[in-house]
């Protein structure tokens, strides 16, 4: 026998298994596979030689030929089975099912058992192989261990076709470098008698499957096996200094964590696994990564404007259609940005955060597919610009508090006003607080607002007289409201002016007050007991939960405008408004009515018997000098 080409395997398996148990960490189930069939090829060039080496030997013992030829030949059978599972393993490794594996794994049992009674009763019969004066010849059931291999393969490809859906190219190269090493190792021992192959095939093999699988490429992603964010950049980079033309789109699939929830991590992964490669396998010139998450971006040559239509309306029809896995249709909450890279960009980083900019409003207006243009460009410069002046908070940087007056319909006069935060740009002109809030409060900068209005209400309060009978609200977050040192902070900036507590009202919307209820509850108690009241802001904006409301410590209710004009229409044009005013003061609570604009509102909210209306009807939200004349003028 030929065993020469087993001494250049176990050199080449013993230093595949020293790379490979260096570099392991937490071993999966595949990676022990892998790990056994490395040994397996090695241990079986091990015996190769070893018979050879014995078969020659001029004294050799004849028995301890024949177990070690035996030997021989049931881990070879054994190496490539592990071989085969653990390509079957790497094909069903993004589903959960793995009726493949556990049918391959019987029939290795069953054929190793089978192989094992055919080489013992081989030592009496000579029925696999035979060895005569040193000279070794097969029997006629040697070819059992070809036929064998070949089942195991087979099974392997007919897996591989079954999914060849959530294969990833990866394991496709494998294959397709794997089957012909394999079929070329039994044509040619099927020929040349004394040639003994299949050792170093089978470690050739697990090199292989190493280089595709075990050591991965620098800028791949561990998931999917596409580029990963680093290599984005890299091409990115490289695409902007040769100013190449490109059509990118950033796909964001939102809310994936309610796939996760309903069907398991296992499944959310093998869906993102199919996305990855229905990209790569609608968009063959494309070049598809995975940013991180459920993140993704693709990137495609730029052709001309009807290449660029017909690559967004097949892409914007694969999001919509949804990802089919198994006898599932998960339908995807996506959004997508479009940008068209004409060839003169900012920076790699720049660009990409205006494709994520761009996404995160489009998502909150309820868009799904849109293309970054100026509109957004210079949305995001104004957003940029808000940012830096959100950095500094003070009165020299424009910052302002405006009051609205609240007019008690009881008193006949104005008992109280809301602060409002104010920005004035370089020009002088107000930025809106619809603009200014949402990005205050993304970026944590709603804390030193809530703190610099408190302040200047203080000082307001301290130095004007004509507010002696006026109490002031201030909106607070509710992540303020839990912060460990609120009330200790509130203390110290309201007792520094010495205002009364009860002077101060801090208004919470409902959506986010019951969030954390119990916590809540306790730190609410805990300020209303120094003296300081809450007001519940925007009620019927959210969902209200009466029970809930009634046991917190609320000395007044604001019904939201919303809902005030959703209720006054038709013949329910004051009953529900009237109730809940009824309710509220059997509660001991008063009532706010928000968003009056006419003399028919204020008619409508006094007859169903609010005790206060905020609205331009009586006043617009004012600096202070402008509302110390309006106040002066209504005594």
């Amino acid at each position: 026998m030929i065993f020469v080409s087993d001494y250049f395997a176990i050199v080449i398996g013993i230093v595949l298994i020293w790379f490979y148990f260096v570099n392991l960490r937490l071993p999966s189930r595949q990676a022990v596979i892998f790990a056994q069939s490395l040994v397996l090829s090695v241990v079986t060039s091990l015996f190769g030689i070893l018979s050879d080496i014995v078969t020659k030997l001029p004294t050799h013992n004849h028995a301890f030929c024949i177990l070690s030829l035996s030997l021989y030949h049931i881990i070879e059978y054994l190496a490539m089975a592990w071989v085969s599972l653990y390509l079957m393993n790497k094909i069903l490794e993004h589903t959960n099912e793995k009726k493949c594996v556990r049918v391959a794994s019987w029939m290795t049992a069953i054929l190793a058992i089978i192989y094992a009674v055919l080489l013992i009763v081989n030592v009496n019969t000579g029925i696999v192989f035979k060895i005569e004066d040193g000279i070794h010849s097969r029997g006629p059931l040697i070819y059992f261990a070809y036929v064998a291999d070949v089942l195991l393969f087979f099974m392997t490809i007919l897996c591989y076709v079954r999914n060849r859906r959530i294969v990833s190219n990866s394991l496709t190269r494998a294959l397709r470098h794997t089957l012909p090493l394999i079929a070329f190792s039994i044509i040619v021992q099927l020929v040349f008698e004394d040639v003994m192959l299949s050792g170093f095939i089978i470690v050739v093999i697990n090199m292989v499957i190493y280089l595709n699988f075990q050591k991965k490429r620098l800028g791949e992603h561990v998931l999917t096996a596409l580029d990963d964010r680093s290599k984005f950049f890299q091409d990115l980079n490289l695409l902007l200094k040769r100013h190449r033309p490109r059509q990118l789109f950033l796909i964001n699939l939102k809310n994936f964590s309610v796939v996760n929830q309903k069907f398991g991590h296992q499944f959310g992964d093998e869906v993102l696994f199919v996305f990855a490669r229905s990209l790569t396998s609608q968009f063959v010139k494309a070049s598809a990564y995975h940013m991180n998450g459920t993140v993704f971006a693709l990137s495609l040559p730029y052709v001309d404007k009807v290449k660029l239509q017909e690559n967004t309306e097949k892409l914007q029809d694969l999001l919509d259609t949804g990802i089919r896995v198994g006898d599932r249709r998960i339908d995807l909450d996506y959004v997508c940005v479009e940008y068209i890279l004409s060839g003169i960009e900012k920076e790699p980083h720049e660009l990409f955060d205006s494709m994520e900019y761009t996404g995160s409003v489009a998502y909150n207006r309820g868009e799904h597919f849109v293309c970054y243009d100026e509109a957004y460009a210079k949305e995001m410069q104004n957003r940029a610009r808000l940012i830096t002046l959100l950095s500094t908070i003070d009165s020299a940087h424009g910052y302002e508090v405006f009051y609205q007056p609240i007019r008690d319909i009881r008193k006949n006069a104005y008992a109280s006003m809301e602060a409002l935060i104010r920005l004035r740009d370089a020009n002088g002109s107000l930025v809106s607080p619809a603009q200014l809030i949402p990005i205050a409060e993304e970026t944590g900068k709603i804390h030193n607002i809530t703190w610099f209005v408190l302040e200047e209400v203080c000082r307001t309060l301290n130095q004007n007289p004509i507010f002696a009978d006026i109490h002031v609200s201030i909106n607070i977050s509710m992540t303020q409201l839990l912060d460990k040192g609120f009330l200790h902070r509130i203390n110290e900036i309201v007792d520094s002016y010495r205002i009364a507590h009860s002077r101060i009202v801090f208004e919470i919307t409902e959506r986010v007050m019951l969030e954390n209820l119990e916590d809540t509850e306790a730190v609410m108690k805990a300020i209303s007991s120094m003296g300081y009241a809450f007001y519940l802001d925007d009620f019927g904006a959210g969902c209200s939960n009466f029970s809930t409301l009634l046991q917190l410590p609320f000395k007044c209710i604001k019904l939201d405008r919303a809902f005030l004009a959703n209720t006054m229409q038709g013949n329910v044009r004051t009953g529900i408004v009237r109730h809940l005013c009824e309710m509220f003061h059997d509660a001991g609570l008063s009532v706010t009515a928000e968003g009056a604009e006419c003399a028919e509102d204020v008619a409508t909210l006094v007859e169903c018997g609010v005790d206060s209306i905020q609205g331009y009807y009586f006043a617009r939200p004012m600096p202070l000098n402008t509302l110390i004349e309006f106040l002066a003028k209504d005594e």
